[in-house]
């Protein structure tokens, strides 16, 4: 796990501070080199043309490339350790990752970090303004990594969550995606939360003729929000299971 922690600085290290683009390009106003970063992290692949993951390592690799580009398009705040862990607080095994834990504990908890990052990166969006609104290139890589960022967390979720229904057989393979109820609740707080912030942002952005990546970032919100709404509906769906399962053991069924 500290190899790809290593692995992902060095990358970032290559991708930062580049020069902007030639004059015509669409990264010509990107002088202070924010959209390799977004990049950087969205040519890693993480499934194959059947849609199987490749592998949960290099899943992983990306979620650790995702968040820690979120921190930097953030400028790398002095409180950052202290939001990840108030929002993680409920969260099973969420702060593992900056402790002495096994890696398969920290990979379980870097899934979680993933959603608290994303929320953090578009929560502050709001907080800091112009310093990254008034920036196009860095509000649509900002924006973009938040959607990588969830993306690689769901889809470790879900590799997590076959791990363990491979493992436990019937017992875990009704809990779906999200794993356990308890899971799939502090889940879709997390969503429904994302989806709030992405819509209010949204409605914020204007200028999107003037200034093309406005616009883009101004899809990608609307996209998101979206997305995010389905993410909360599907986890809103494994409580509902869980609950119905739950209640089915109380039904004395006639012979």
């Amino acid at each position: 796990f500290a190899l790809m922690e290593d692995t992902a600085d060095l990358f970032l290290a290559a991708c930062s501070n580049l020069s902007a683009g030639l004059p015509g390009a669409a990264d010509e106003d990107d002088v202070g080199g924010w959209l390799p970063l977004s990049l950087a992290v969205r040519i890693i692949p993480v499934s194959k043309k059947d849609n199987t993951t490749i592998c949960g390592r290099i899943v992983a690799f990306k979620s650790i490339l995702a968040y820690k580009s979120i921190q930097i398009c953030l400028g790398k705040p002095n409180d950052w350790e202290g939001r990840v862990g108030a929002l993680l607080k409920d969260c099973p095994k969420g702060n593992d990752l900056n402790t002495t834990a096994h890696d398969s504990s920290k990979l379980s908890a870097l899934k979680w970090r993933c959603i608290a990052v994303a929320e953090i990166g578009l929560s502050s969006i709001g907080e800091l303004g112009d310093e990254i609104t008034g920036n196009g290139p860095r509000f649509l890589s900002l924006v973009e990594l938040v959607g990588l960022c969830v993306n690689a967390s769901t889809t470790l979720f879900a590799t997590d969550s076959a791990i363990q229904s491979s493992q436990l057989g019937d017992e875990c393979s009704s809990q779906g995606l999200y794993g356990s109820v308890d899971d799939a609740r502090r889940l879709c707080q997390f969503f429904e939360q994302l989806e709030g912030l992405c819509v209010q942002l949204k409605k914020k952005v204007t200028c999107v003729f003037i200034y093309p990546h406005l616009r883009r970032v101004k899809e990608l919100l609307a996209f998101l929000a979206g997305h995010f709404r389905h993410c909360k509906t599907e986890s809103g769906d494994a409580k509902r299971k869980s609950v119905q399962k739950s209640m089915d053991g109380w039904i004395v069924k006639e012979e």
